[in-house]
């Protein structure tokens, strides 16, 4: 008896499955030819793609991170009684973060530069003065 009712469950459990498996597949369209898949497939170029970590703020949350890393590299290593290999990981990730902060310091200089320099370009200065 136990059997059956353990075979029974198995199958209602399963038969929504096998049908939502195979409803999903109609409607994905898995049965069409691959040339005319190809021709629906939205074609885009390498600009379209936005560039993801060269911002600002990615450099220092990474400047940020690799601290943290060689900080709790530096003290499981003491932990475990290696304070040399603890001072070589504190270092490294003390390294990491002057590295990653220049290079956000870099940006945001680069970016205040383009706008005082694009401020400059539309408002010329008058090199004459008008008289009066």
């Amino acid at each position: 008896m136990r059997l059956l009712i353990t075979v029974l469950l198995a199958i209602s459990l399963l038969s929504p499955v096998v049908v939502s498996s195979a409803a999903l597949t109609h409607v994905s369209g898995a049965t069409r030819s691959g040339a005319a898949a190809q021709d629906r497939r939205v074609r885009r170029g390498w600009r379209d793609h936005r560039r993801r970590g060269q911002g600002i703020g990615s450099a220092y949350r990474r400047a940020g991170s690799s601290a943290g890393r060689g900080g709790a590299r530096f003290g499981k290593n003491i932990g475990r009684g290696r304070p040399v290999r603890a001072g070589k990981h504190l270092g490294k990730g003390v390294g990491g973060f002057g590295k990653h902060s220049g290079v956000g310091t870099a940006r945001v200089g680069k970016k205040v530069g383009r706008g005082v320099k694009r401020i400059f370009l539309e408002y010329p200065r008058r090199t004459r003065r008008r008289r009066t």
